[in-house]
């Protein structure tokens, strides 16, 4: 999956249908700008984060009562896709108060664009909506690598441990999947996932081998024969039980 980090979907919310259908034809001449939702509520606003594709800016009228959009907020950021979005306070010509600027920060909004919209004011905010996409699209992808890795280790010992007594050495399904997790997150991922990689193999001890001390080496052979299948069993298990994690 490839990630566009240059191109930025925008859902406005405003009650009033003309200045918001003037915001969203200024967004249309902004060439960074891709698909151009709008809604009139907050509630509108939660299904669309809820049901619809990726938000990278989110753009919410001043003349909105602040304890509203305090809330909304609050709870739009608490989605997966509301939480990598960059929230802007549009500010209405002749409807600025001082207490706008109170509000923003309040609020938490990244960014404000004040009426009459400027082309490069609208840039300058794609620029910053870039900055907070590729810093969440490095969260996840880091969340990713960790939840995987440990899997991947415990999938390198047991074949290890198969590969040592002739058994076939075949990837378990629950190895694949973490795998399908890395590579759904795109080649942009790969390089923190490798950086990741290294670090966790350079702090995790070899696996313990069993050794059988007795008399015959026949059945030396067969009880380390028999330690290690249990061995790999054992690790398969818990593969499979970290493989549910990546659903």
């Amino acid at each position: 999956m490839h990630i566009n980090f240059d191109i930025f979907d925008v859902l406005i919310i405003d009650a009033d249908l003309e200045s918001r259908t003037k915001l969203k034809q200024a967004a249309r001449e902004i060439n960074c700008y891709g698909k151009i939702s709008s809604v009139s509520y907050f509630s509108e606003a939660m299904e669309f984060l809820h049901t619809k594709r990726e938000c990278d800016l989110i753009f919410i009228s001043n003349a909105i009562a602040q304890s509203e959009i305090v809330t909304f907020m609050q709870q739009a950021r608490e989605t997966d896709k509301g939480s990598s979005s960059s929230y802007i306070l549009v500010m209405k010509a002749g409807k600025r108060e001082s207490t706008d600027i109170a509000k923003s920060m309040v609020a938490g909004f990244n960014s404000m664009l004040l009426e009459p919209y400027s082309v490069d004011s609208m840039v300058e905010i794609s620029k910053l909506a870039r900055k907070i996409k590729v810093e969440a699209y490095e969260r996840r992808a880091r969340a990713a690598s960790e939840l995987v890795i440990p899997t991947l280790i415990k999938e390198v010992d047991r074949l290890a441990a198969l590969h040592s007594i002739g058994h076939p050495t075949n990837v378990s399904a629950g190895a694949k999947k973490a795998l399908a997790l890395i590579t759904s997150m795109g080649n942009e991922a790969l390089s923190g996932y490798y950086e990741a990689m290294i670090n966790k193999f350079g702090q995790v001890s070899p696996p313990a081998v069993t050794h059988y001390e007795g008399p015959s080496k026949r059945l030396k052979d067969r009880m380390e024969r028999k330690a290690k299948e249990e061995a790999a069993a054992a690790l398969e298990n818990e593969i499979q039980n970290d493989a549910k994690k990546f659903d």
